[in-house]
C-alpha cells in the first residue's frame, strides 16, 4: 500500500464555523502521513500547523465557487487535490479506500452520501440534462445527441448509476456523466489545464460545463472503495437508475456504437 500526498482544499465562507472543523477532524482521523489543508473564504490570512486559510472577498461576486477552487489548485503544494465545499467530510476508511484504488486516474469522484445513509450526487449522470441547457444558455454549446431522453418511461430524475455495473455499461455512460461541484478528486496538473471557468458562479451550471470540457481528454473515474458524508441534509432530488431504464441505455449505446463501426 504505497502512501499518497494529498491537498485538501474546503471553500467556505467562515473558516472557524463548525462545519469547517467537523472537515478538518475527518481529514486528520485519516492518518495520512503528508497531506495539507488549504481554506479559501473568511477576511484573513492565515497558517496554523496542517491549515492554511486564503482569505477571500465574499463581495467582489456572488458565490464565486469558481475562483475559491482556482485559488486552491494555486496554493496546493501536492500532487492529488481534494475540493470540498464545507459540508463535506470523509468517511473514515476513506484514505485506505484510495491508496488501495488500482486504476490509474486523473479525476475521481467517490461514493457519497446523507446522515440518513441514502446517496447523494455521487456516480452520476445529470438529470433533466437538456432542459437545463436550454434553462441556461450560456451551456448551450454543450448540448450534444441525448440517449435518456429516448428511453420511453424513464423519469427525468433517474440520474444515480448503479454500484457495480459493468464495464461495457461504465463506458457508455461515460459520456454523461458528470463530477458534482461539492466534492471530487484531481491531479494538479489536470487541474492547472482545466481550471474552473470563473465567468460563472454557484447554480450556473459550473460543475456540469468543467465536466464536459474535462471529458474531452479525461475520464471521469469512480472509487467506490471510498466515501464522503454530507453533514447536513440536502434533497437529493437525483434517483438511481432502474434496471431497466440502465438495460434501455446500454441496448441504445450498443447499437450506437454498432452503426459507427
Amino acid at each position: 500500500m504505497r502512501p499518497i500526498d494529498i491537498t485538501f482544499g474546503i471553500i467556505t465562507e467562515n473558516p472557524s464555523s463548525e462545519n469547517c472543523r467537523l472537515v478538518i477532524e475527518s481529514i486528520r482521523r485519516q492518518k495520512i502521513e503528508k497531506y495539507e489543508i488549504v481554506i479559501v473564504g473568511g477576511s484573513k490570512r492565515s497558517s496554523a500547523g496542517d491549515v492554511e486559510v486564503i482569505p477571500f472577498n465574499e463581495s467582489e461576486k456572488r458565490a464565486w465557487i469558481t475562483r475559491k477552487k482556482n485559488l486552491i489548485t494555486q496554493n496546493a503544494k501536492l500532487d492529488q487535490v481534494v475540493y470540498l465545499h464545507d459540508y463535506i467530510c470523509l468517511e473514515d476508511g476513506w484514505y485506505g479506500g484510495m491508496v488501495n484504488y488500482e486504476t490509474q486516474w486523473n479525476v475521481m469522484i467517490t461514493r457519497m452520501r446523507l446522515p440518513d445513509g441514502r446517496r447523494y450526487r455521487d456516480y452520476s449522470i445529470f438529470p433533466g440534462y437538456h432542459t437545463f441547457l436550454r434553462e441556461n444558455t450560456h451551456l448551450q454549446p454543450l448540448k450534444k445527441p441525448d440517449l435518456f431522453l429516448q428511453i420511453p418511461g424513464m423519469d427525468p430524475n433517474e440520474a444515480l448509476i448503479p454500484y457495480g455495473i459493468s464495464s461495457e455499461a461504465a463506458e457508455i455512460l461515460h459520456p454523461w456523466v458528470y463530477a458534482s461541484g461539492a466534492y471530487w478528486v484531481a491531479r494538479k496538473k489536470v487541474m492547472l489545464e482545466f481550471p474552473l471557468d470563473e465567468r460563472l458562479a454557484w447554480g450556473e451550471g459550473e460543475d456540469i460545463e468543467w465536466s464536459e470540457r474535462i471529458k474531452k481528454k479525461y475520464k471521469i473515474s469512480f472509487n467506490e472503495k471510498s466515501a464522503a458524508l454530507l453533514s447536513k441534509t440536502k434533497d437529493p432530488i437525483f434517483r438511481e437508475i432502474s434496471s431497466r431504464s440502465l438495460q434501455a441505455i446500454v441496448d441504445k449505446g450498443r447499437a450506437r456504437t454498432l452503426r459507427q463501426i
